[in-house]
């Protein structure tokens, strides 16, 4: 048996169809390779959008709360992009399921635009009541104390937060700021006011101690203790700044105007015809330097759509 001979041409035949037949596989594997490639660029690019999306929502979201909290919140597109898209934030009344299920009385809906997709969070929390105005006592704690006229809010947290700066800065310029206790043994001031519509303002460091049959005036601001001897007077507002802080009353102390604060009230063993009476004009004075409104985070339950 004789195998035939291939001549040259027939050999360069093969070699250009071996060549074409490599490039041709090249040619597959370099295109399976590039649309691979691309398929796994765009799914990264789609979780980075998905991402900054997401974080652009819960950015959106804390902002709002914040500007709600200040007084400076207005509805509609935020003043500012945050990455490459755009929020809009909107408030809504919660449903009644929605009331029950999160115990909430407010709702934002935090919506993006551009970037991933058009996505929304909805947001619940609870907002306290926004004046103290009304309340002749507004407490974090307890109270055991006679009230008289206005609202008695007790055991709520958080306190609507009081503008301590500019309280301490009056009380600085008025030369009333106390950086230890202020035992008060004689009557202190005369008026609630203490030139025009400007109140007295007192700070106190520590615990402030009103004596026997004295009399004070104007707002006290007090991060210690406050106890009000017998027949002691406060005619004006006492805001207690600690948490876990007191207000003692002893027999026939009387507070006319109001006490606001992270505090209980109470009064000693013997004491007894102890008020707190309400005073519309102090406590709307003292209304005007409350920051905004306070409002507690129930549930960040989000409804995020991609």
């Amino acid at each position: 048996m004789h195998l035939k001979e291939t001549t040259q041409d027939e050999d360069g035949y093969i070699v250009v169809a071996v060549v074409v037949l490599m490039l041709i596989v090249l040619g597959m594997m370099s295109i399976a390779t590039y649309r691979l490639s691309r398929g796994e660029c765009i799914a990264v690019a789609n979780k980075v959008e998905r991402t900054q999306a997401r974080y652009s929502l819960i950015g959106g979201a804390e902002f709002a709360l914040a500007a709600y909290q200040s007084g400076d919140f207005e509805e509609g597109p935020l003043p500012f992009p945050i990455g490459a898209v755009q929020v809009t934030v909107d408030t809504a009344a919660p449903t009644a399921t929605e009331m029950t299920t999160y115990g909430c009385n407010r709702k934002l809906i935090v919506r993006i635009s551009g970037g991933a997709a058009n996505d929304q969070v909805v947001v619940y929390f609870q907002g306290v009541s926004s004046t103290f105005a009304t309340s002749a006592v507004y407490i974090s704690g307890s109270n055991t104390i006679t009230v008289s006229g206005g609202q008695t809010i007790t055991n709520t947290s958080p306190i609507p937060e009081v503008d301590t700066a500019t309280l301490q800065l009056l009380a600085n310029n008025q030369l009333q700021y106390n950086s230890g206790p202020l035992p008060i043994s004689s009557n202190y001031g005369s008026n609630f006011y203490i030139s025009g519509l400007t109140p007295s303002v007192t700070w106190v460091e520590g615990d402030l101690t009103v004596g026997a049959n004295r009399t004070a005036f104007g707002i006290f601001g007090v991060e210690g203790n406050v106890t009000l001897n017998a027949r002691a007077r406060i005619n004006g507002v006492i805001y207690m700044v600690t948490a876990g802080s007191s207000v003692t009353f002893n027999d026939r102390a009387r507070v006319t105007g109001g006490i606001v604060g992270n505090c209980n009230i109470s009064k000693s063993a013997t004491a007894t015809s102890t008020s707190i009476t309400y005073d519309n004009g102090f406590m709307t004075v003292f209304d005007g330097y409350r920051i905004g409104e306070t409002l507690e985070m129930v549930t960040n339950e989000s409804r995020v759509f991609w």
